[in-house]
């Protein structure tokens, strides 16, 4: 008989002493030093399992900026000042101006401002004027983490759900999982809940499974 499990939603922590910094992230941090010096803007992007979003908490602690993502950006530019902005290409209409703003203000002050993105500044569908402006601005990309990186993540991934991953398991699965720290870490999770299901540790067979997308029906 198997256990009954239950879930809970599981909350992603941008803690800086949760921070990863990845061999890919070695750019994005050269340009946060030299902020951290010099002030300015800049410019990062990359596609979402890049850390990209945990990096900006993480430096808008160490330039001492508030953090925005579009959610919680202000409409008012008036009530802006320096700020690290997440997600720029997700802002609407309304946010956008008040980007653009706080753009132009900055520029002529020498403020420090921050931006994030999912893809490069010459890829923004925004107004016209902001992404001109954005173009402008020195741009880091952050890709996807290097295999040695997804290593180290998911041996991490493994202490924090108290998991025991055999290295010839955790071969197995870094082999056939796409490198993508959203997808290892969905696979951890499935993992973690199909292991406790059975009242199993983790095998290959149990990893297949997962990476088939058959726990589903095998823990019914």
């Amino acid at each position: 008989m198997q256990q009954l499990v239950l879930s809970f939603p599981r909350k992603t922590s941008f803690e800086v002493e949760d921070y990863m910094p990845f061999t890919s992230h070695g750019s994005a941090l050269a340009l946060l030093a030299q902020m951290a010096q010099t002030g300015g803007m800049g410019y990062v992007y990359g596609p979402e399992g890049t850390g990209k979003s945990h990096f900006l908490h993480v430096a808008a602690g160490r330039l001492g900026l508030p953090y925005y993502t579009p959610a919680t950006l202000p409409a008012d530019p008036t009530r802006l000042s320096e700020a690290v902005i997440d997600d720029v290409h997700a802002l609407d209409a309304v946010r956008q101006q008040a980007v653009f703003h706080l753009f132009n203000r900055l520029k002529e002050e020498g403020g420090v401002l921050l931006l994030g993105a999912a893809v490069p500044a010459a890829s923004l569908t925004l107004l016209p004027d902001l992404t001109s402006r954005l173009r402008t601005l020195t741009q880091v990309e952050i890709p996807l983490p290097e295999e040695a990186d997804l290593n180290i993540l998911l041996a991490k991934l493994a202490y924090d759900r108290q998991l025991l991953i055999e290295p010839a398991v955790g071969k197995y699965l870094m082999t056939r999982a796409e490198r993508s720290p959203v997808v290892i870490e969905g696979v951890l999770d499935r993992l973690d809940t199909l292991s406790l299901a059975r009242k199993k540790g983790i095998t290959i067979p149990m990893v297949r499974q997962v990476l088939d997308g058959a726990e589903a029906t095998s823990c019914a």
